[in-house]
Order: structure tokens, then sequence, then C-alpha cells
């Protein structure tokens, strides 16, 4: 890089044994040379475990900028695993209870098709002893009738 410029310089002078001042205007030019810094980058792989297991007595700032970046990626990792986890448990859970439900609804129909089958049967049993009470006061009256007839009419009834 080069910079140009001009500069007033005053400057004293002997003229005829007399000292003169006279200002006299230069251009200077300055070279200006940038030193280069050579920087030799090395990769360095390090799994993640690696990283996490930092010194607390080193207090480098790189190496404990590098340790915090290790430690806030294995959260959101950790923090990532956990939704998807959730997630399926969740998931899980909605079949489950549909599952359950599912289950419930057939029990009670179950329960109250056994329940309507109980009736019907408990019916037919009150309606055949109703019916055999009817037969035997049937036949009690029917013999306290016969008492009361002769032999020709008790054989005339049977008759019939």
């Amino acid at each position: 890089r080069r910079v140009h410029g001009e500069v007033e310089e005053v400057v004293k002078e002997m003229v005829d044994g007399k000292e003169v001042e006279k200002t006299v205007k230069t251009k200077k030019r300055v070279v200006v040379k940038k030193e280069k810094e050579v920087v030799v980058n090395r990769v360095l792989q390090v799994s993640l475990a690696g990283l996490l297991e930092y010194n607390l007595e080193d207090k480098a700032e790189g190496t404990f900028e590098v340790s915090l970046f290790a430690e806030t990626f294995y959260d959101m990792l950790a923090h990532d695993a956990a939704l998807g986890v959730l997630g399926v448990l969740k998931d899980r859970k909605v079949e489950f209870d549909k599952k359950q439900l599912a289950l419930k609804r057939k029990r009670e129909e179950e329960q109250a098709e056994q329940a309507t089958k109980l009736a019907q049967l408990a019916e037919e049993r009150n309606a055949k002893c109703r019916k055999l009470e009817e037969e035997a006061e049937a036949a009690k009256a029917e013999e306290e009738a016969e008492k009361g007839l002769t032999d020709e009419q008790l054989q005339e009834r049977r008759e019939k």
C-alpha cells in the first residue's frame, strides 16, 4: 500500500549573508508493506462424547466455547429424542384407549344379551309355573265338582 501526500517544510537558507526562511512544498511517497500472518488450521475429529469429557481446569476461551457448544448440542439432541419418544407414547396411549373402549363396549353388550336371555328364561319359568298352578286349581275344582255328582254323571264327563 502506498501513501502519497504533500508536505510543507520550512527551510532556513543563507542568502548574501542573511538568513532567509523559505517554505518548500515537497511530495513524499511512503511505501507501507503489510506483513502476512500465517495461520495453520488443523482439522481434528472428536466425538461428542469426547467433547463432553473436558477438563475443568482448562480455562482457555476456545476450549470453553467448544465445551459449551458440545453441552448445548447434547441437550438439544436429548430434547429432540425425548420429544420423539413422547410422541410415540401418546400415539400408543390413544391406540390403547381405543382398544380398551372397544373391549368395554363388547363386555357391556355381552352382559346386556345375557341379562335379556336370563329375563326371557325367568319369564318362561314364571309362565310355566302359572300354567301349572292354573292346571292344579282346575283339577281341584274338578275334584270338588265330582264329589257332588252321581256315578252316571261322572262317567259322562270322563267320556267327554
